[in-house]
């Protein structure tokens, strides 16, 4: 009897030590599980050969931003989808596909052109970049006609647009234009544009419309531009008087993409407006396109 007594004693205590192992064991799990999560967000949001470099002194820095209250950003460059030399969009959808990003905007789109047989650049991206599940739309709007077609600048968006325009800056600058909704329920519009290359004067011109611009904007405002002008330069200098470069926590340049010696792509954010950055790098190569890509999160505080 008492050896009976003392078996059963023996198995409660046996119970009692493999139940307190498993409970052990699933908090250990849970942890683990925490910390893997954790890593993974990390990589997400900012693991790359791209990653930002420190931000300078005096400045505000990267932030977490609510991703109901934020975006991620792909603005490049196209160089006409002739890149290679021969026409072609498959290297520019799978850039696009490789980012994934919310929004794409592109500058120097042809339309139907000579140069490109006639193709349409945004909606060959658009399209191609859609197949993995995640579907796009693009529109184009146009600066100018060239070579039997057009040349402008392109938006991508996944899911459908909730409305365009094309605005006009005072005669010098175009503006394509959209309205985006964030997952909050807080409405903001997107923009592209691409100065004029050469002609310094006109830049200067296109610097000054686009400051007074600020000014008039009521919604968050958030530009995707082509500026070839250097951080330095007169250009910059006036247009940030009234925009913050948003992009500024990447050291990297972006053009040319064979061997980037120069900065002549930006994000911008009215100052008056509270915008930050949770991340920002430079992506892509010669075979995308003769600028490399900026990829950035941003989103209101």
């Amino acid at each position: 009897m008492n050896n009976l007594i003392e078996r059963n004693r023996d198995r409660k205590n046996c119970l009692a030590k493999q139940s307190y192992c498993l409970r052990r064991c699933y908090k250990l799990a849970g942890k683990m599980f925490l910390m893997l999560l954790f890593v993974i967000g990390n990589i997400a949001c900012g693991g790359s050969d791209d990653d930002p470099v420190t931000p300078p002194s005096g400045e505000d820095g990267l932030v977490n931003i609510d991703p109901f209250r934020s975006l991620s950003l792909l603005s490049i460059s196209a160089d006409k989808g002739l890149v290679t030399g021969t026409y072609t969009a498959s290297n520019l959808a799978t850039f696009v596909q490789t980012q994934d990003p919310d929004v794409v905007a592109l500058q120097d789109v042809d339309f139907r052109t000579t140069d490109t047989g006639g193709k349409d650049l945004i909606s060959e991206i658009a399209y191609t970049s859609s197949k993995n599940g995640s579907p796009r739309q693009g529109i184009f709007t146009l600066l100018s006609r060239v070579n039997g077609g057009e040349t402008g600048l392109g938006l991508i968006r996944r899911d459908c647009f909730e409305g365009t325009n094309r605005e006009v800056l005072e005669s010098v600058l175009v503006l394509h234009t959209m309205k985006y909704t964030f997952q909050s329920g807080t409405e903001i519009r997107i923009a592209t544009c691409q100065f004029d290359r050469t002609n310094q004067e006109m830049m200067m011109k296109q610097a000054s419309a686009l400051t007074a611009y600020a000014d008039t904007v009521q919604v968050p405002f958030l530009l995707a531009a082509s500026i070839h002008a250097t951080p330095e330069s007169d250009v910059i200098s006036t247009l940030s008087t009234k925009y913050r470069r948003s992009c500024k926590y990447t050291s990297d340049n972006t053009y040319p993409a064979s061997s980037p010696a120069n900065r002549y792509d930006y994000v911008l954010t009215p100052l008056k407006q509270d915008w930050g950055t949770q991340y920002v790098g430079v992506a892509g190569d010669a075979t995308v396109s003769g600028h490399k890509g900026i990829i950035i999160r941003v989103g209101l505080k």
